[in-house]
């Protein structure tokens, strides 16, 4: 018997379920469980067209979320281990073996590997998506309830008996992969990190990530499954510094819209005592000053609060330290709610300049009824999110 199956979930994707089963089927003699979600055109009959009788179909009647047709998969496998595939993706040539490997010599629970994005309607390479280097060990895997740095959170391999008992939460359409990744964290889960290339994941627009507005409504309610007390012990028992563990529950809140609790952890992150020029973590998600992150957060704060005075007094301390395009954007939507249309433009620009494609500061510069507040700082790791800023 196959030691691991590969897990297809597949909802009308007739246009690449044919690239994706022959990337499975390239890696070995692999059982592969394909779990039709209500498709209407012919996802099931391209599968079976190439993956012959190594393919077998769970049919799900009734279309509901993405939670509900990943969880049926999960029921569906019977073999020790299990590796995910999306339908618009692929497998690089020796992924199972590899990663089925590191988790037996290391004794994990799942294991995530790097990526290679490319574009989906263009089929073009666009880059390479890393395991950030500060991510070293399971304890540092609690750095995802600030936030996703993983190249692809959802695109795991783990073994099928310790997920099956945390299962996927079938209420759940879109960051289904965050939340059972986020409880098996809570559970006890045991991660590695193979910095090594093993998938091809196709983006594009009508993802289902892209639709920003559902993504966040429903990462708001994966995350409010948390308790801040809870994630403070992850990052105590991982052996981080207070004001880390401080800064990530800030981050956890933002994603919540909890601005109460946002204000409360600020106000403790000061009260630990705030070294304005001293980096934090030099290697780590945002090697930026302590001031820059403070002055940055008080005055996002302040927007959300609809003080933009207050916000342009945070902000104007620092829009010249290192020229950073959040900054330039917030002080332009600061601007824009004090009537100064003609120098919010410009602080549009300016960020546009720094960050070309910034979604924020287009929609801003674009369209003058909106204001569109960046309430974090952006990424300084290669992602495939738009909010990414390199350098």
């Amino acid at each position: 018997m196959s030691k691991a199956s590969i897990l297809i979930v597949a909802r009308n994707a007739a246009s690449t379920i044919g690239r994706a089963m022959s990337s499975a089927i390239e890696q070995g003699d692999y059982p592969i469980v394909l779990v039709d979600d209500a498709s209407s055109d012919d996802t099931v009959a391209r599968a079976k067209a190439v993956g012959l009788e190594r393919v077998r179909v769970v049919a799900v009647d009734e279309h509901r979320t993405l939670g509900a047709a990943r969880q049926l998969g999960l029921e569906s496998i019977d073999t020790e281990y299990c590796i995910l595939l999306d339908a618009d993706d692929a497998l690089l040539p020796g992924r199972v073996d590899r990663l089925v490997g590191v988790m037996e010599k290391e004794g994990t629970d799942a294991v995530f590997d790097e990526i290679e994005l490319w574009d989906g309607e263009r089929n073009v390479f666009l880059k390479h998506l890393p395991i950030p280097t500060f991510l070293k060990d399971s304890a540092s895997l609690c750095r995802l309830f600030e936030r996703n740095y993983l190249p692809g959170i959802g695109q795991m391999a783990f073994r099928t008996a310790f997920f099956q008992e945390i299962g996927y939460d079938v209420e759940v359409h879109g960051p289904e992969d965050t939340d059972i990744v986020l409880r098996a964290l809570i559970a006890g889960a045991t991660f590695s990190l193979c910095r090594e290339l093993g998938y091809r994941m196709y983006h594009g627009a009508t993802s289902v990530s892209r639709n920003l507005s559902r993504q966040n409504s429903e990462l708001r309610r994966v995350l409010k499954k948390h308790s801040y007390e809870r994630v403070s012990d992850l990052y105590r028992e991982a052996g981080y510094d207070r004001r880390i563990s401080l800064w990530g529950q800030y981050s956890l809140a933002v994603f919540r819209k909890d601005r109460e609790a946002i204000g409360r952890f600020l106000d403790e992150i000061e009260c630990c005592g705030v070294e304005s020029d001293r980096v934090l973590e030099s290697d780590g998600p945002l090697p930026m000053s302590e001031g820059w992150r403070l002055a940055f957060a008080r005055g996002s704060l302040c927007l959300m609060e609809g003080d933009a005075a207050g916000a342009l007094d945070w902000f104007g301390g620092v829009a010249m330290v290192g020229d950073s395009a959040e900054i330039f954007n917030n002080l332009g939507v600061a601007e824009r709610i004090l009537g100064n249309s003609g120098r919010a433009r410009k602080r549009f620009e300016k960020a546009l300049k720094l960050f070309p494609g910034y979604s924020d500061a287009t929609a801003n510069l674009l369209d003058p009824s909106i204001s569109s507040v960046t309430c974090l700082p952006l990424r300084r790791q290669p992602s495939r999110d738009q909010y990414e800023q390199v350098g």
